[in-house]
């Protein structure tokens, strides 16, 4: 797979913009330097930049010159536009803040890649419509994550990108290493950690494995078939195969009734007011580990009614944590 014409056109000139001063070499190299990050080979000869040079200045009138002590290309005036802009005014904006703002959760691999591609878009679109400023006021504010090797995240996704199978080292915690064959049909991001969706072949079943956990990835000659399916059911949030439970009812405090009632917990959630000023919320089925960890981070102003094997659970929880913290437990 290689870009597109146009999609060169662009990359060439995001980076004359920079004012670098590339030689068609020095282009050649980075357009075949980022594809290879992307997964494939899309290498460009010499010829094919000289190519789109002339394309540039004879088709879009762009102010292209070489520069003879420099030895590079450069815009004569830099605020020249490429015609062809896909994103513009408030969509390119749009755009660059995604960008902003799911770089935090990414490994550092991607995160050149992206904010490189986001450099092809701001360099085909008109400097007004990105307001440094804003962008400067983004935080991504997220919670303790684990470390991660670039080195296995990219093996992974290449694996996954070009449907071949994967032999790797995963490890539980307090395990010994295991040695799994895989099928990566998704890769997906929970509570600020990578995981990947596999059929393993060990197991002869589908698993969500932790990327930090993984070592000594190795791309194996034989090749699967991704199926949507699996991707399609982590937009629900049993993601890890956790014993669901069901017909589950929680009662919440007055107190925190406004906060717990403007968002949807767990799918098919329905709210109801209470004598006493709470709300009742009523699900059809949550996964049961997630279910006591959203009971108890809320301190007692939630009270779960059914089903009663979880009540016991929750009760049990509790006494631990007084018991920890020199309750009357201890």
């Amino acid at each position: 797979m290689r870009l597109k014409q146009q999609e060169r056109l662009v990359f060439i000139v995001g980076a004359l913009k920079r004012g670098t001063y590339p030689s068609a070499e020095r282009l050649a190299a980075d357009i075949a330097a980022f594809t290879s990050r992307q997964g494939f080979d899309g290498g460009v000869s010499t010829k094919t930049i000289y190519r789109d040079l002339e394309h540039l200045k004879n088709e879009f009138d762009a102010p292209i010159y070489y520069d003879e002590i420099r030895h590079g290309y450069f815009l004569q005036d830099p605020q020249w536009v490429y015609p062809t802009r896909e994103l513009v005014g408030e969509k390119l904006f749009a755009a660059v803040l995604s960008e902003s703002l799911s770089r935090p959760v990414l490994p550092i691999s991607m995160q050149r890649s992206l904010g490189e591609a986001m450099d092809v878009q701001i360099a085909a679109g008109d400097p007004d419509d990105i307001d440094a400023a804003l962008l400067d006021a983004v935080v991504f504010a997220t919670g303790a994550t684990p470390g991660l090797c670039p080195e296995v995240f990219d093996t992974v996704m290449t694996a996954w990108r070009q449907q071949r199978r994967l032999r790797l080292s995963y490890t539980r915690p307090g395990a010994a290493p295991v040695t799994r064959n895989v099928d990566v049909h998704a890769v997906f991001l929970a509570e600020g950690a990578w995981y990947a969706r596999v059929y393993c072949h060990l197991r002869h079943d589908l698993r969500s494995l932790a990327l930090h956990r993984v070592t000594d990835p190795e791309i194996l000659d034989a090749e699967f078939e991704r199926s949507p399916q699996v991707a399609e059911s982590l937009r629900g949030q049993n993601v890890f195969d956790y014993e669901t439970m069901d017909d589950i009812i929680v009662h919440c405090s007055p107190e925190k009734a406004p906060i717990i009632s403007e968002r949807d917990w767990f799918p098919g959630q329905e709210v109801r007011s209470l004598p006493d000023g709470g709300v009742e919320l009523r699900f059809p089925q949550a996964p049961r580990p997630l279910l006591v960890r959203w009971v108890l981070s809320y301190g007692g102003h939630l009270v779960l009614r059914q089903p009663v094997g979880v009540i016991a659970e929750i009760r049990r929880a509790a006494e631990g944590i007084l018991a920890g913290h020199g309750g009357e437990g201890a």
